[in-house]
């Protein structure tokens, strides 16, 4: 089964993947109202669907209980092209089915209950590098790729952290959008100003989904890249109170045939059922878990 995957799990697709994700200079100074424009956009889905999804599938019908090391599938760690393949990889298991497996099908569960353990392992596996080997290291970028993009590249690199809906995940997450944060005050010698409201952005349960349905990115003149990268760690931070407050999300619950406490209906009744599975969805998937089975991908 691991050969079969490696003939789909190539490093062509990791790097096709990456340039889907992040199409920008690796070089040149970036427009970050534009890279805010493709962050909350589906550009992304449109770039990759036709390759990402033949990996999916490949990847759905082996089981989660046969799916190989995904290391397996990339060169050793010492290898230069080492941190994009593994980017790519990444963007394969934790951004294309975000991108490609719609709550409002069957295939929105496997994207929390299938692919994320499996974006998880990954993640696990790369911090756990020595220093010198991680691909997410600013101290091991530095000589190829600008601040710029090596802020897009860390912050897809860590999303499977913020992801993961339990409480030492988030910790994890902020710890690691933390040390993003400390470099880009270093290099930039500016402060990132959401500091002084660190208590209400840790504790402010609405705050996610109010960013993604109404504010959406900074734009206008003075958006530059501390200025994006304050907004980018501030999206990544509010994920941490609501499973502080709840143990997990709320509005994954339906997709993962899960029963939402009086508490957790409140604030999914208060954030307009913000990327809730809609009932008949919610129905199948509790069918499926009860019949210990799934639905294929796309079926």
């Amino acid at each position: 089964m691991a050969e079969d995957l490696k003939r789909i799990l190539t490093a062509d697709l990791f790097h096709f993947m990456v340039e889907c994700r992040i199409p920008f200079s690796k070089a040149e100074p970036l427009d970050f109202v534009e890279v805010g424009r493709d962050f909350m956009s589906g550009d992304f889905a449109d770039r990759c669907q036709e390759r990402a999804w033949l990996a999916l599938l490949a990847l759905s019908r082996v089981g989660l209980e046969n799916i190989p090391d995904m290391m397996d599938f990339l060169p050793p760690p010492a290898d230069p092209d080492f941190p994009v393949q593994c980017l790519g990889l990444q963007l394969v298991l934790d951004q294309a089915p975000r991108s490609l497996c719609s709550v409002n099908s069957t295939d929105g569960r496997y994207v929390n209950s299938y692919f994320d353990p499996i974006a998880q392992r990954l993640v696990d596996t790369w911090v756990s590098l020595p220093a010198k080997q991680r691909p997410d290291s600013w101290a091991n970028r530095k000589d190829s790729m600008s601040l710029d993009y090596w802020i897009l590249l860390r912050l897809w690199l860590g999303a499977p952290l913020v992801h993961n809906g339990t409480v030492e995940s988030q910790k994890r997450a902020l710890a690691f959008t933390e040390e993003t944060r400390t470099v880009v005050e270093q290099l930039t010698e500016q402060d990132d100003p959401n500091r002084a409201d660190r208590d209400t952005i840790l504790s402010d349960v609405y705050a996610f989904p109010r960013i993604i349905m109404e504010e959406g990115a900074p734009v206008g003149e003075g958006v530059n890249v501390a200025t994006w990268s304050w907004w980018a760690l501030k999206l990544m931070d509010v994920h941490k109170p609501i499973v502080d407050r709840f143990g997990r999300y709320p509005y994954q619950n339906a997709i993962r045939g899960l029963e939402s406490t009086e508490k957790e209906k409140e604030w999914i009744e208060k954030t307009n059922h913000f990327a809730e599975a809609p009932p008949d969805v919610a129905k199948k998937v509790k069918e499926d878990i009860a019949q210990g089975r799934w639905t294929p991908l796309g079926g």
